[in-house]
């Protein structure tokens, strides 16, 4: 389940309702050893109240089912963290795989960020 369909900034509490709602459907047609992957490629920015009405209604009830995967986004890691934390629960493992847009031109994330800042703090 690619969770970018239901857009790049995952942040209200409704939305996070509406699309579990939406997504259910589907997850009624699951067989009863199925794996449910959520995978966070492509989500920007990604906040505890939508998380707390998906994720955590997926956890409750498909709690040993779920995999996580393309975790790498710092705003996903970080409400994931939250959420185990504030629910006292242990989130299924993440998988980080590393997507094309880890990398340009051969460079990681962290290079041309850090290349940018060093740029922005010497010029004039």
């Amino acid at each position: 389940m690619e969770l970018k369909k239901f857009g790049t900034t995952l942040v209200s509490r409704q939305d996070g309702k509406e699309a579990y709602a939406a997504f259910l459907p589907s997850l009624n047609s699951l067989g009863p050893d199925e794996r449910i992957e959520i995978d966070f490629e492509g989500v920007i920015t990604f906040t505890p109240s939508w998380a707390d009405e998906f994720i955590m209604s997926l956890y409750k009830r498909y709690a040993g089912r779920l995999t996580f995967v393309n975790t790498n986004n710092a705003s996903v890691e970080a409400t994931l963290d939250f959420l185990e934390k504030l629910n006292n629960v242990s989130l299924p493992p993440r998988r980080r795989r590393r997507c094309a847009r880890d990398s340009v031109y051969g460079r990681s994330a962290y290079e041309i960020k850090f290349d940018f800042l060093e740029r922005k703090r010497y010029s004039i």
